[in-house]
């Protein structure tokens, strides 16, 4: 009996020195192992991609006309994200497409613009909406040839020239002669359109052949003016007493002295009658017949 305590005593010991050894193992292994450092990553900043819309790079008053060199991409802020059905976001639309517009009020320089803001070509009232108030606008079909097509541009301020056939009474011959005459009717008239080139619009940059073969095929082209109700009636019926041509004016303010109309008299000699040679016949008689 003692042998068997004695055995199992020292089993116990052997089996608590073990324990005691593995515990002592495993402590030291751990020193030996280092930890990982623990590294604070930051967090990533989150990037909002805000819409951008087009504003105004320069001051424009009111009736200006919009070019795209005076456009530019601003992204919005908070005050305006909620005004996207009246502004012109990118991606929707291009500055191009806004050239020629109307400005319907004075716009300062960075200000964002709004479909109100503007009066685009396509508009029907935009052609009305460049016409100073009191002022009329009447189209008139004008030769080609004489209205110097692809020289004048909407925006020029021209003289208009009737030249027509005139039948003179020359009392003295007592008959009836056909002379021509021309006249400056009106002075100083903006062009607001000539034919589909309307003023602050820009005309293509290229033709192409089929285009360029309709413009030389076309022999009248349409013309409208800026007048007053007077001039108006006035240049329609100088329309129909003969040919009208428009002089280009200069940018410089000069004389609005009418002169005096010129007869082709005045021109040719040999649409003077009083200058022209007389022809006369000799009838000889012989006295002996």
């Amino acid at each position: 009996m003692k042998k068997v305590i004695f055995v199992s005593g020292t089993l116990l010991v052997l089996l608590a020195l073990l324990t005691m050894a593995g515990i002592s193992f495993t402590q030291s292994k751990a020193a030996i192992i280092p930890e990982d450092p623990i590294v604070e990553v930051p967090q990533a900043e989150l990037q909002v991609n805000r819409a951008r819309a087009l504003t105004i790079n320069q001051n424009m008053q009111v009736g200006s006309f919009l070019k795209s060199s005076s456009l530019l991409w601003t992204e919005l802020d908070e005050a305006h994200e909620k005004n996207f059905n009246a502004l012109f976001l990118d991606g929707f639309i291009k500055p191009s497409q806004l050239q020629g517009s109307l400005l319907t009020r004075t716009l300062k320089h960075g200000d964002f613009i709004t479909v109100d803001d503007l009066i685009r070509p396509e508009d029907n009232n935009y052609l009305s909406s460049m016409i100073t108030p009191g002022m009329r606008a009447v189209t008139l079909e004008v030769s080609k040839n004489t209205v110097g097509i692809g020289l004048f541009r909407a925006g020029n301020r021209v003289d208009v020239v009737l030249t027509s056939l005139t039948e003179v009474d020359k009392k003295s011959q007592r008959q009836i002669l056909a002379s021509h005459a021309s006249e400056i009717v009106l002075q100083d008239i903006r062009l607001l359109a000539i034919n589909n080139q309307i003023l602050g619009a820009q005309a293509p940059l290229i033709e192409t052949q089929n285009e360029r073969k309709l413009r030389q095929n076309i022999e009248f082209i349409d013309v409208t003016f800026e007048t007053t109700p007077t001039q108006a009636a006035r240049l329609v019926l100088a329309a129909q007493l003969g040919e009208l041509a428009l002089l280009l004016r200069s940018k410089q303010s000069d004389s609005m002295r009418k002169p005096k109309a010129i007869w082709a008299e005045n021109i040719s000699e040999n649409h003077n009658p009083e200058k022209q040679v007389s022809h006369g016949v000799s009838i000889y008689q012989d006295e002996n017949n």
